[in-house]
């Protein structure tokens, strides 16, 4: 496997798990949590994302993940203010019998 291959794939593989990672401590979602909590630099994170916060609330409207968009609503994200009150129901729904 050529070195650039691989460095592409852990590079993929790093902007992966800070986002998860992300979803994990939403709200409090900073460079310096997530970086704290996977054991790599405040830097790396930067690298990656510069607004790590805005990333992680995309993230968690393209994987569905109820929990965080419920307090994104909660909070009248900018990503979710004109979300449909039947996908709002929905996300309540799903995360009060998760």
């Amino acid at each position: 496997m050529p070195i650039a291959y691989k460095t592409k794939e852990q590079g993929e593989r790093t902007r992966e798990l800070i986002l998860q990672t992300g979803l994990k401590l939403w709200p409090n979602v900073t460079p310096s949590t997530i970086a704290t909590a996977l054991n790599i630099t405040h830097a790396a994170v930067l690298y990656h994302f510069t607004d790590v916060k805005e990333a992680v609330a995309q993230y968690a409207l393209d994987t569905d993940c109820s929990k965080v968009i419920v307090q994104m609503l909660a909070t009248n994200h900018k990503l979710v203010r004109n979300m449909k009150a039947p996908e709002r129901l929905r996300h309540f729904s799903r995360a009060l019998n998760s």
